[in-house]
């Protein structure tokens, strides 16, 4: 099926909403995120200020000559921090298919503030919690913005996300996850 419109999903009402309410949500979610892998997010209650300043970081970083960035480049293929040069990588080959690489390039990052436990650090959690590799631009030191945007970010995420799974464990007949 061809999509021509990215999903556009308010969130706003899940936070105040009935329980029938919070399941609609998670349920869109998780359609966009299955049928197209995008979606727009609106009542996020993200600050716009905040928008503002990681947009700034991201120009920023991006604007850099690809020598600069190239500094803080993905360590292995495997580890999900760090830059990926344009055509560094392949949506379609991680599908099984040969593809050229993709005309984008990306700065991963990931928990700034995680806690000494083994959910972090342990082997289960292998290389998903690497440490962040950040440029050397005064902007990035400033990391009280990455702190809030994770924190909204994370809080939102996983609440939607856990109530997608556990209606779809529902339909399927499966039992209820436990975290």
């Amino acid at each position: 099926m061809a999509f021509l419109t990215i999903p556009i999903i308010d969130i706003a009402p899940y936070w105040t909403g009935a329980e029938a309410r919070k399941r609609v949500i998670a349920q869109q979610v998780g359609e966009a995120c299955r049928d197209i892998g995008f979606l727009i997010i609106a009542g996020h209650g993200v600050p716009l200020d905040l928008i503002a300043a990681v947009d700034d970081m991201s120009r920023a970083f991006f604007d850099l000559p690809l020598e600069e960035k190239m500094r803080v480049v993905r360590p292995a293929p495997d580890v999900t921090r760090g830059y990926i040069p344009m055509e560094g990588e392949s949506v379609a080959r991680s599908r099984g298919a040969y593809a050229p690489g993709d005309l984008n390039e990306s700065m991963m990052i990931g928990p700034v503030d995680d806690a000494d436990t083994a959910y972090y650090h342990g082997p289960a959690a292998g290389k998903h919690f690497a440490p962040n590799l950040w440029p050397e631009l005064s902007v990035f030191r400033a990391v009280r913005v990455p702190l809030t945007l994770r924190s909204i970010l994370s809080q939102h995420r996983g609440s939607i996300c856990a109530v997608n799974l556990c209606e779809r464990r529902r339909r399927q007949g499966k039992p209820k996850a436990t975290w």
